[in-house]
């Protein structure tokens, strides 16, 4: 059972695709009555109220002053933002909200001795002049865009304030944070999660960058799991002071392209770059993150494949028609998987060493495979107990089940294998010896009536 904390935490910004995220992990964590989630909206518009919520904006110190006293918070999450390709629109107000915002809480966190304050900086803080392959943690951060020059802006806020104040500010730069449950938000790498969405739905997308771009990402538990993890660290441990390098992947449209195609048959994608394209020009293709790594033990647990696989489970009630066809690419791809593993060994060594395991195999491949056909073009419900989707889950939990069975086995059915075919080509070698004998003898037993034939002819005639 997870150990309740007691520490009373306030998350600023709690509406957003990181704040719903952060808000419901943290609850988990330290106990429903212990975080207080506040964002601009009223409580009568939320859709899912619980828990503790209180509406207030940013700019107002005083009201931000009141929610801390009242509820007596002792850590800050401050999450509200306007993201890079939203900001070109509205540069002053964005330039006004990033930054002014984390200054409202600095002070606060200064005079009412608050212990730990949480804020994200971002990728978008480095330039064209920085190293774009594994950008070093202090790499050349000369930002093109509003967001980007508040984030740096902030960075050294943070590092000024925990110098001269003392105040614990502690910081992550995202990369592109990828959330199946959340809608864009006007970053640039938002055409990502785009992309899932129009897969589905479509089975066509048109991207605003081209398809050689790669940058660094981070799904969404990760970004999550990095802003407890960093927070929850010993304060000896946070050495850098601005913000920490941190990313879970790096990949292009293109290769997320590809890896969705395996999910989705018949995806078919485009490319129109944008103004978007200039912005992500500018940013890293990848990170380096060795200093979390090493300083609090920041280590993300999903990569490209397992984040794709994640996102495609987490879609199955929005999209239940694309789902199926989903579940079908797998369940066949897992099908040629056990196939081809046996590819090179004869039938009867399979069923020499292991019968019973080979008929069923057999049997079992043939059923599930009739099952997934069956299911296809059907409207089947799609929700959290939906029997069809049980069913097509325990399909692949049998199949994965089968490959390790087939791994186990392989060593002793190779053996089988050669025996037999020792043994076959044993007697392809005997029987060719045994043909070539017996054509030796035939000759001979030829001449030797031939010879028979022609002297008793010549006796006959002379």
């Amino acid at each position: 059972m997870m150990e309740i904390k007691k520490d009373r935490i306030l998350v600023i910004g709690s509406l957003g695709a990181l704040g719903r995220g952060l808000t419901t992990k943290l609850r988990l964590r330290y106990g429903e009555n212990n975080v207080i989630s506040s964002d601009i909206v009223s409580p009568e518009k939320l859709e899912d109220n619980k828990g503790i919520y209180e509406q207030f904006n940013v700019f107002d110190k005083e009201r931000l002053r009141q929610v801390v006293e009242k509820y007596q918070v002792n850590q800050i999450y401050l999450l509200a933002a306007i993201l890079s390709a939203k900001g070109e629109a509205n540069p002053l107000f964005s330039w006004d909200l990033n930054t002014n915002s984390l200054l409202n809480v600095l002070e606060l966190a200064r005079e009412e001795n608050i212990a730990k304050v949480f804020w994200p900086s971002s990728i978008a803080v480095f330039g064209e002049g920085t190293e774009m392959i594994n950008t070093p943690q202090n790499g050349i951060r000369d930002p093109v865009t509003i967001y980007g020059m508040s984030k740096m802006s902030g960075e050294q806020w943070a590092k000024y304030y925990f110098s001269r104040y003392g105040v614990d500010v502690r910081s992550v730069r995202y990369p592109g944070v990828i959330d199946s449950l959340s809608l864009p938000g006007g970053g640039t790498t938002d055409y990502a999660m785009d992309m899932f969405h129009n897969a589905l739905r479509d089975k066509s997308f048109q991207c605003f960058l081209e398809p050689d771009t790669s940058l660094p990402m981070l799904y969404m538990s990760d970004a999550i799991e990095a802003a407890i993890q960093i927070m929850e660290a010993p304060a000896e441990k946070i050495k850098v002071r601005t913000s920490y390098n941190i990313q879970g992947m790096s990949f292009s449209p293109e290769e997320l392209a590809n890896k969705i195609s395996e999910n989705v048959p018949g995806f078919e994608i485009s490319y129109h770059p944008d103004f978007r394209q200039i912005i992500a020009n500018t940013w890293p293709d990848s990170i380096d993150d060795m200093e979390a790594r090493n300083d609090w033990g920041w280590k993300p647990q999903f990569d490209l494949s397992s984040m794709v696989d994640g996102i495609f489970n987490e879609l199955k009630e929005e999209y239940p028609d694309s789902i199926i066809d989903t579940y079908s690419v797998k369940i066949t791809s897992l099908i040629e998987a056990i196939r081809i593993s046996f590819e090179g060994l004869s039938p009867k060594a399979i069923s020499t060493a292991y019968p019973k395991f080979y008929q069923k195999l057999n049997l079992r491949l043939k059923e599930i495979e009739i099952d997934i056909e069956q299911k296809k073009g059907y409207n089947i419900e799609v929700s959290e107990d939906s029997e069809e989707l049980t069913v097509l889950d325990q399909h692949i939990e049998e199949l994965e089940e089968m490959q390790k069975e087939i791994t186990g086995y392989k060593p002793e059915i190779w053996r089988v294998h050669k025996i037999i075919v020792e043994g076959e080509e044993l007697r392809k070698k005997k029987s060719a010896s045994k043909n070539f004998i017996l054509g030796i003898v035939g000759g001979i037993i030829a001449g030797v009536i031939g010879g028979i034939i022609v002297t008793y002819l010549s006796k006959q005639v002379f």
